[in-house]
């Protein structure tokens, strides 16, 4: 009987041994969770257009509408329209990682810390594509070469390709990029920014979340959040100051820029 007794305790010990390494060793999920404090459905934060707004009504507004829209024409391709139920659009795979660097410093005519006071998604000019609109709070400055004003405590604007198109029907389509993500609102980024022609206005190249000093990689992950391109999330989880000193550091010493051909998991 005590050695039925004393094989009954063991196998309870071996139990909680286990139980307590499951929950020592948190999955990736998990792990975010605890260390950046990421929110479930962070990954259906996107801005929304409205299919059937109508075009602005001051003229100047209109004129500029256009302007930012025209960038996100696609010639040739049929207009957006509502897709039959359980149809979505596909993901636009451009491999844009070929050209733009973990840390385009180089190609980036401004890079700031700032946050995202607000989002709004727009169709392109001929109906074609859909682009969101951010709206940023800047609170440092780490390169201005673009020409544009760019200060502490100013804002800027930053656009860049995708967003969720809602129609009149309640239907809502969500256009995105392969391997890139939409910055959220309130939160706090490091931007690489280039300058478009009216130089006030910006695209967006890639971007860094500053949360709980560490950082998370706006770009680089698949569908699934797999990490897809390892040479942005290589940053993910790094401490915010090692982060910072290493931006500064490339934008002191640029680096040769060259492609992530390849480099995609």
């Amino acid at each position: 009987m005590k050695s039925n007794k004393d094989s009954i305790l063991l196998l309870f010990g071996l139990l909680v041994l286990a139980a307590i390494i499951v929950v020592a060793l948190p999955s990736r999920s998990q792990d975010f969770s605890t260390r950046l404090g990421q929110r479930p459905g962070d990954e259906v934060q996107m801005p929304i257009a409205d299919f059937a707004l109508p075009d602005p009504t001051d003229a100047k507004e209109r004129a500029m509408r256009k302007a930012r829209g025209s960038r996100y024409d696609n010639p040739g391709q049929k207009p957006i329209a509502e897709l039959e139920l359980g149809t979505e659009p596909l993901p636009l795979n451009n491999h844009w990682w070929w050209s733009i660097p973990a840390l385009p410093v180089n190609k980036s005519d401004a890079i700031v810390v700032g946050e995202i006071l607000s989002a709004q998604a727009y169709l392109s000019s001929d109906k074609t594509g859909v682009y969101s609109e951010f709206r940023i709070d800047i609170s440092e400055v780490l390169k201005n070469a673009g020409g544009a004003t760019l200060l502490s405590r100013s804002e800027v604007i930053a656009t860049r390709q995708g967003g969720i198109v809602r129609f009149p029907s309640g239907r809502q389509q969500r256009y995105t990029t392969a391997q890139q993500g939409m910055p959220i609102v309130g939160r706090r980024y490091v931007f690489f920014l280039r300058c478009n022609v009216s130089g006030q206005e910006f695209s967006l190249l890639t971007a860094y979340e500053l949360r709980n000093d560490r950082v998370l990689p706006l770009d680089g992950y698949g569908d699934k959040g797999e990490r897809a391109l390892p040479s942005f999330t290589k940053f993910e989880g790094m401490e915010e100051t090692v982060f910072l000193k290493t931006v500064a550091d490339a934008i002191s010493n640029p680096p040769k820029d060259s492609p992530e051909k390849g480099q995609q998991e």
